[in-house]
């Protein structure tokens, strides 16, 4: 059994990129945004190597405040 990895990203492109890179190696779960990625965490209680209430709680935070400034080109700014 393949340990899983988690790849949240709003587009859809790097989340398949994403993809073929780890599912050799890894079960690959595909979250669109913040809110996917939460749902799977808390619907996988128990389940996830990394299962436990702190890095829960920082993964939330990451994934419901976390913007990024995109001016239609390039890579994101600060």
């Amino acid at each position: 059994m393949k340990d899983k990895i988690l790849v949240v990203d709003d587009m859809e492109m790097n989340r398949e990129i994403l993809r073929g890179i780890f599912e050799d190696d890894y079960e690959v779960i595909l979250a669109e945004n913040g809110r996917e990625a939460v749902e799977y965490i808390n619907l996988n209680r128990g389940k996830l190597a990394a299962d436990n209430r702190v890095f829960k709680e920082f993964c939330y935070n990451i994934a419901l405040s976390h913007h990024e400034k995109w001016d239609g080109k390039g890579t994101p700014m600060d």
